[in-house]
């Protein structure tokens, strides 16, 4: 949730707004699974990414039983014929990590040009896994194409 907030800053929060975007965004829902362990490498809670309010409903597995917190009229409704019992449900975010991370206030430019990178772009070829990888990447290659009998009418690659 906390890089989706991230993008929304990209892309609607940036002087131009996407529409395209916007459109999907305002249609999405967000399920939220808990994660009350941390797992080896993680580093949440030092990018204080650990915890959200921010969501459409919360699934909480226990054994057999599933518990939902739904904050969405309409998710609500479709869940409303299930006739189960309520109970309040919580949900469960990681506390401590064992991987501390220090990421300073302000980076300078110069590490843009950092050795560091020559690796990766030389290895770059265009496929598009990092977006997939970063939850905050807007790094892809995009190419409007138009036709010639028509330059209203296009694609976007």
């Amino acid at each position: 949730m906390h890089s989706l907030r991230r993008i929304d800053d990209i892309y609607l929060r940036n002087k131009f707004e996407d529409p395209y975007y916007k459109k999907l965004r305002e249609k999405a829902k967000f399920v939220l699974m808990g994660c009350e362990k941390s797992f080896e490498n993680c580093f949440c809670v030092s990018m204080e990414t650990n915890k959200t309010d921010e969501y459409n409903a919360y699934v909480k597995q226990d054994g057999e039983a599933v518990y939902l917190d739904i904050k969405d009229k309409e998710l609500e409704d479709i869940f409303s014929s299930l006739n189960n019992e309520s109970v309040d449900v919580t949900p469960d975010f990681v506390e401590s990590n064992d991987v501390k991370v220090n990421i300073p206030n302000n980076l300078e430019l110069k590490v843009m040009k950092s050795k560091v990178w020559d690796e990766y772009s030389e290895r770059c070829i265009a496929c598009g896994r990092c977006n997939f990888v970063c939850p905050t990447c807007t790094c892809f290659t995009m190419q409007d194409i138009f036709y010639k009998d028509n330059g209203k009418v296009g694609e976007r690659r």
